[in-house]
């Protein structure tokens, strides 16, 4: 009967998470692709027609990229591949239209796994699928997508026995999709020296080892695209050279000043006197003008150090506070979801503390610290507590009422 209930908990979720992504997907076909999704997909298709990685929809479009991570092109580039003759826009949105399909289906085993029962763990489940922000996010094919379904895949590898070692490389994957979750090994690293100094006790040399060897393999795949772009450039380390437009997006006038954008980011162009990018970039390559805006951001930080923990006030309300910044019918729905979550995860604090996996409370821990850092030290923004939340609804699992065969390994 047991196996039955799951069976058909399963056949649910199935079912309402395909119609769902059906219906809004094809809504959303015509809609034209913009922003950091654009050139991701650009980039697929140059790396699916042999050209490399290059983007050609920026300043430098024969030249080999290292502004956007790979690991959102390298994962749509396959489907491009594979599907030459179609569209590489429309493979890249029906590529993350199945990455949300089996997001869904890995927060129900992490649920499980977890030990919450069948029911509650179809309920938080849908409740991802049906979640307002990842169904527009699916439908817009942006990375959080897939950032959350390789995090969700390292949660289920993490507390499913020994496979430790295969949660810290999926981690380390998702650092290609999402530069600043190279914070998470930070925040590991944190609650560890907490978790030593709390109870006092120094792990043995074997346990020391096996940390080692989690971190190495952590910092791998970043570690290959550092070496990768020293290649390119002839710089060390390199992650991003967007790094410096995106600080400096974030530290200006516009920002710091005007209610609208207070705490959030800027094109750098919209700031005023700024000289457009476009003329910058026929004067330097893609790391002179990153190394350009890095410099205009600090010299800002620098002047204005007084205004920046009013501006990091900013940046938590934006990022943490579910309240539409620009009131619309479609934000009133994204924010009754997460009023809902937080509430939920609130209310049961006591009772999801107790019950869920220790384990598994260091990994939400962490992400945790990743997203207050970057919120606190770029700009607050719902694309980056979005990463966090379906995280959170295995406590929301755990406290309404976890298995009497719940385990925590």
């Amino acid at each position: 009967m047991k196996v039955m209930h799951g069976k058909l908990s399963l056949a649910a979720i199935l079912l309402a998470s395909a119609i769902a992504i059906v219906y809004v997907g094809v809504r959303q076909l015509a809609v034209p692709m913009e922003g950091d999704v654009l050139h991701f997909a650009l980039i697929a298709e140059s790396i699916a027609s042999g050209r490399g990685y290059v983007d050609s929809g920026t300043w430098f479009p024969s030249t080999p990229t290292m502004g956007r991570s790979p690991g959102w092109p390298l994962m749509a580039a396959t489907g491009v591949a594979l599907f030459k003759g179609s569209a590489p826009q429309t493979v890249v949105r029906v590529q993350a239209w199945i990455v949300h399909f089996i997001t869904v289906l890995l927060l129900y085993l992490l649920a499980r796994r977890l030990g919450a029962r069948e029911g509650v763990s179809a309920a938080i489940a849908l409740a991802w699928g049906f979640n307002p922000s990842s169904l527009y996010y699916a439908s817009r094919a942006w990375s959080e997508t897939a950032f959350v379904m390789v995090c969700a895949a390292g949660c289920v590898a993490a507390v499913g026995g020994n496979r430790k070692w295969w949660a810290a490389l999926l981690f380390g994957i998702a650092v290609l999709i999402r530069p600043n979750f190279l914070m998470f090994g930070a925040g590991v690293a944190l609650v560890a020296v907490a978790t030593i100094v709390f109870k006092r006790t120094i792990p043995a040399r074997s346990v020391l080892a096996r940390y080692a060897t989690w971190a190495l393999l952590f910092v791998t795949p970043v570690l290959l695209w550092v070496v990768r772009n020293y290649a390119v450039s002839g710089r060390f380390p390199v992650i991003s050279t967007l790094q410096g437009e995106t600080l400096y997006g974030a530290n200006n006038a516009v920002v710091a000043q005007n209610v609208d954008y207070w705490g959030y980011w800027v094109f750098p162009d919209e700031i005023p006197d700024e000289t457009p990018k476009q003329v910058l970039a026929q004067t330097r390559n893609e790391l002179e003008l990153d190394g350009y805006y890095h410099r205009k951001a600090v010299d800002f930080i620098r002047a204005n150090l007084p205004h920046l923990p009013r501006l990091a006030v900013g940046r938590i309300v934006r990022g943490f506070v579910p309240v539409p910044w620009n009131p619309s019918w479609e934000g009133y729905a994204v924010a009754l979801w997460r009023i809902a979550v937080y509430a939920l995860v609130l209310l049961l604090w006591t009772r999801w503390r107790r019950a869920l996996d220790p384990p598994y409370q260091s990994i939400l821990a962490a992400m945790l610290f990743a997203t207050l850092f970057t919120t606190v030290a770029y700009y607050g923004c719902a694309r980056f507590t979005f990463t966090l939340e379906p995280f959170l609804l295995p406590c929301v699992a755990a406290g309404l009422g976890a298995s009497p065969k719940a385990s925590h390994r």
